[in-house]
């Protein structure tokens, strides 16, 4: 597939940096934007989701050879494998801030309600709605000094605040005419779907072939559709999230070896250990240890 985008791993401009495990960042909108002269090339993130709050200012969002003028006070919710750029006014205020696919997992967990179909794109305008944006900075402002110190729970409360930050926003959402676009790339429409499958059902060892059936693609499509984006296979990915999982249990949790590769679905222990260091170059132990 002959691509007219760029593909990111990390944040804009880096491409050879890969998102840590429940990776967060936040910055100020000027503090990319101002480094290419407030002109941000259609691309996308391959594993990352992204919030643009935008107190102050105005710019065009392409998308998909689309134009559409934005105005502050905003917000912009990016999915994961969804192109994207901007031209911004040039003295635009606002805040980005991303956060990898993994800790959007641990906010589905318990609140399906109240995080958004990442498959598309969504554009909340806040004009003449003082109160409800000044909700959304308060947030916003506390993920951003949660981040900014140490404290205790501090992953619990940035959870806990963005949890709040999308009721907010889903509240919003209820009471006014908002866009949510998908993707018209076929290519990463399959790709994002089924990636949200396996982050749903990657524990029920469903086969390549039931995820195609899924989409209504065949194994050769679904495979295609993901080593041209991701330059991955579609168990490659499966894998991955498997691996995702098993570090929250390793790094989060007192479960042994052992019992974390039960509720991983591995009948073998010493597989799951195997495994786990092919995939990572290191044991499930060691990794607990770092």
């Amino acid at each position: 597939m002959k691509q007219d985008f760029i593909i990111y791993k990390g944040l804009y401009g880096d491409n050879s940096y890969t998102p840590m495990l429940d990776f967060i960042h936040a910055e100020p909108l000027e503090e990319r934007s101002k480094m290419y002269n407030w002109e941000i090339q259609e691309h996308l993130h391959t594993d990352l989701v992204q919030l643009f709050v935008i107190e102050s200012g105005e710019g065009i969002l392409f998308s998909e050879k689309k134009e559409r003028t934005i105005f502050g006070p905003c917000v912009i919710l990016i999915p994961p494998n969804f192109l994207h750029g901007f031209s911004f006014q040039s003295g635009t205020k606002g805040d980005v801030i991303t956060f990898s696919v993994s800790f959007l997992n641990a906010l589905e967990k318990g609140n399906s309600n109240i995080v958004f179909n990442l498959s598309r794109l969504g554009y909340f305008e806040f004009e003449n709605q003082k109160n409800e944006f000044e909700r959304v900075l308060f947030f916003k402002n506390s993920i951003v000094e949660e981040l900014n110190t140490e404290q205790i729970e501090k992953q619990n409360s940035i959870l806990n605040l963005f949890s709040l930050l999308f009721i907010s926003l889903s509240r919003f959402n209820y009471t006014q005419n908002l866009i949510f676009s998908e993707t018209e790339n076929k290519t990463l429409r399959y790709l994002q779907v089924f990636q949200k499958n396996v982050r749903r059902d990657f524990l029920n060892n469903k086969t390549i072939q039931e995820y195609a059936e899924e989409l209504q693609i065949t194994t050769v499509h679904l495979n295609r559709v993901c080593r041209s984006v991701l330059k991955k296979s579609p168990i490659q990915i499966i894998q991955e999230q498997i691996i995702v999982e098993a570090k929250k249990y390793l790094l989060n949790t007192k479960y042994s070896i052992a019992e974390i590769s039960y509720m991983l679905n591995f009948n073998d222990p010493a597989y799951f250990t195997r495994f786990f260091k092919k995939m990572e170059k290191v044991s499930p132990s060691d990794f607990r240890k770092v």
